[in-house]
């Protein structure tokens, strides 16, 4: 198992396990123990494998699913060539072959991993490739003026709003979701279940819900428990906080949501105060305001 995590392309035991964990992991076999540095003493050897994250930039970002599937069909059948067990559009297999310098007659274990990546997007764009996002510009009483790019808006420092829901599960934890590692702002921290900038023309409300559906691939009514005003703190947005309540399934959007769980109340606390550079700064800021209010939240909900 050791020689097959940590593996190279073109060795006998570099399989779909391997790509699958190098799309995100770098993998090193150490050392090899004996069994007599256990008690009881197991009748084989062990590996020590050393596992570390591999920096996102220049990584190629396909959806997950998408990567595992081809993946997983690359490699059925060690035997066959990949033009004819991946099943390409006429033509798409050659030129990409030969752009990576491949031969078309390349089986699953000739590609390394972030050829593996690249291949996944040409089959299945990430489909998040979207005109770039239009925002209301607010005055200071968060009444419309205008409308702006996005990326004015930021820039400008232009007042702005946003949305963040928290859900709770039926038994009152609440769902954190774990920002994607390519997100320019707060990469790979733990922030509220959704969030998002409200787009032109969209209520706080309508942003909620078009949020859920995108980022974690739910809906359930929502009700407002907290709005706070635009400050340099909260970069320059007015924020509404929704609550609802969802047991799932959910589905996260390939580069905005890392991974999510529910989590009781009490983990979270101790969480955030053990290691606090690991959540947003507004997931902070209502966390200290609301989660001891579970009961009082999810009562929002259910009476609305």
């Amino acid at each position: 198992m050791g020689e097959r995590l940590a593996s190279a392309p073109g060795h006998k035991d570099y399989a779909a396990l391997t790509v699958q964990l190098g799309r995100r992991w770098s993998v090193k076999k150490l050392r090899i123990v004996p069994p007599d540095v256990f008690w009881p003493r197991p009748a084989v050897e062990s590996a020590v494998i050393e596992v570390s994250k591999r920096p996102v930039e220049g990584l190629p970002n396909p959806d997950p699913e998408g990567f595992s599937s081809l993946v997983r069909q690359g490699f059925s059948s060690r035997r066959k060539q990949l033009r004819s067990l991946l099943k390409l559009p006429t033509g798409a297999w050659e030129r990409w072959a030969s752009e990576k310098g491949h031969p078309v007659t390349a089986r699953a274990e000739d590609l390394p991993v972030d050829h593996w990546a690249d291949l996944a997007l040409q089959v299945s764009p990430p489909g998040h490739d979207h005109p770039e996002e239009m925002c209301d510009v607010v005055d200071s009483d968060d009444r419309i003026l205008e409308s702006r790019l996005r990326s004015e808006v930021h820039v400008n420092n232009f007042l702005h709003r946003a949305v963040h829901l928290w859900i709770f599960n039926s038994q009152g934890e609440l769902f954190l979701q774990k920002r994607s590692p390519w997100k320019i702002n707060h990469p790979d921290q733990w922030c509220s279940s959704a969030a998002g900038h409200v787009d032109t023309g969209e209520t706080y409300e309508e942003a909620g819900h078009r949020e859920m559906r995108e980022e974690i691939g739910i809906d359930c009514p929502l009700v407002k428990f907290w709005k706070v005003g635009a400050t340099p703190e909260t970069a320059y947005e007015f924020v509404e906080y929704w609550v609802g309540v969802c047991d799932g399934p959910f589905r996260f959007a390939p580069g905005e949501v890392e991974t999510g769980a529910f989590f009781p109340i009490e983990q979270i606390r101790r969480w955030v105060g053990r290691t606090p550079e690991e959540f947003t700064p507004l997931f902070k800021m209502a966390a200290a305001k609301f989660l001891g209010e579970t009961e009082s939240l999810m009562k929002l909900v259910s009476d609305s």
